[in-house]
């Protein structure tokens, strides 16, 4: 990791399109959030694969990390643009964070900054918190970053714009954790163990700085000291160590998210990149 270089203008090492693949593309509309609806269409998530016809053999594909491998299996699925309609059976299977890196890639197609956030959700404003994974592209016109859910299928084809409340990334909700201003029930069934709350904000923290370093790891993935963490061995130094991450992606600054991404406990290791 020591020559990390961040640009949000460009793929990562999982958002990388193969030229051979660049006919997907043709047709893809250049509005922001078109593209993020079309991201959602190209995936169906793994709970509601069965009911819409999709074989139970195909759940491996949440597992796949590089869009280049997700964009093969939409081709041979159905090879037509990415734009097209597609039934689900002729959708990739994965999670939110498949979507989010999908909509990385096609926004970076149109010459668009964007990144993948990982954190939770609110459950149909019940109060509870999901772990979940979005988008972020940048307005050069309101100089900010919008964030958008491609994560989660509508009708029709419009993506959401996130208010600053409908979704926190990890570290958002780590901070709130840590100054008590987060009630347990936001877990649900979780509420009430520390430490497995501790744990799960911990390495969603984890993994939205790896995302915000061009890394955007599966839900499964785990590495550093997530797996102590989750069997209630997090050292005191370890949590401060996550304070640290916090802040720095609130902050977001590149040169710093380089430099905090090279820690032993933090760096993704090479076999999980491949």
């Amino acid at each position: 990791m020591a020559d990390l270089v961040i640009d949000y203008l460009h793929p990562g090492p999982f958002t990388t399109i193969d030229p051979g693949q660049f006919w997907l593309l043709q047709g893809m509309t250049d509005d922001p959030l078109a593209i993020c609806a079309a991201a959602q269409a190209l995936v169906v998530l793994p709970g509601e694969a069965s009911a819409l016809g999709v074989p139970g053999r195909r759940s491996e594909e949440q597992s796949i990390r590089p869009v280049r491998d997700l964009m093969a299996i939409l081709a041979k699925r159905l090879p037509e643009p990415l734009h097209h309609p597609r039934s689900p059976a002729a959708r990739v299977v994965g999670t939110s964070r498949h979507s989010a890196t999908l909509a990385c890639a096609l926004l970076q197609s149109k010459g668009y900054a964007a990144r993948a956030r990982c954190g939770f959700s609110t459950r149909l404003g019940q109060g509870v918190l999901e772990d979940q994974w979005t988008t972020e592209f940048w307005s050069s016109g309101e100089q900010r970053w919008i964030r958008v859910n491609p994560g989660r299928p509508h009708h029709g084809r419009t993506a959401e714009v996130l208010s600053a409340q409908s979704f926190l990334t990890g570290g958002e909700v780590w901070q709130r954790f840590r100054s008590g201003h987060l009630d347990t029930p936001a877990f649900g069934a979780d509420g009430d163990d520390f430490t497995r709350n501790s744990a799960r904000i911990g390495a969603s923290t984890v993994r939205d700085l790896a995302a915000l370093c061009q890394l955007e790891m599966l839900p499964g993935d785990t590495w550093g000291r997530m797996a102590e963490a989750r069997q209630g061995r997090m050292s005191v130094a370890y949590d401060n160590l996550i304070d640290v991450v916090a802040a720095v992606c609130a902050r977001g600054e590149a040169a710093d998210l380089a430099r905090l991404f090279r820690a032993p406990d933090l760096a993704v290791p090479p076999h999980l990149i491949g």
